[in-house]
């Protein structure tokens, strides 16, 4: 079964400057509420191969991570993926709109065995990227 889930969001400010936080890894827990600490990063600012670890909490769980850089392309788009608690790769698309920004993410990934693990984490999941790209408008627009 593969599982996709996506949010999008318009952001009055230019894509470099969207592109230059959301690869800012070590501070995804500012704006990012599910992920709560970041650690072990091999690369700043991050490039194709770079790992990190991260904690994240998903409905009520805390769960330790690794991610990998997998997809760059600078002010256009950033991918990672995770391994845990299942494998999913999450994309940021950017595109250059009259008002700024226009900025959608994308997780998704193979459940395979996990199938009956994620179905129940897609609404949650939904929500907390609707949440992400709602305080990182707040974040990039403050005054």
């Amino acid at each position: 079964m593969r599982v996709r889930v996506a949010a999008r969001i318009n952001i009055e400010q230019s894509p470099p400057v969207v592109f230059a936080l959301v690869t800012d890894i070590a501070h995804q827990p500012d704006w990012s509420a599910a992920v709560e600490k970041v650690t072990d990063l091999t690369d700043e600012p991050p490039r194709l191969g770079t790992t990190w670890t991260q904690v994240t909490s998903l409905l009520g769980h805390r769960v330790e991570a690794r991610a990998r850089v997998v997809g760059m392309e600078q002010d256009r788009q950033f991918a990672y993926r995770i391994d845990r608690p299942a494998p999913v790769q999450m994309t940021w698309y950017l595109d250059a709109i009259s008002s700024g920004t226009h900025v959608e993410v994308v997780a998704e990934g193979e459940a395979g065995l996990f199938a009956a693990l994620l179905r129940p984490m897609l609404g949650p999941l939904k929500e907390a990227l609707d949440g992400d790209l709602g305080r990182l408008k707040d974040r990039l627009e403050a005054p």
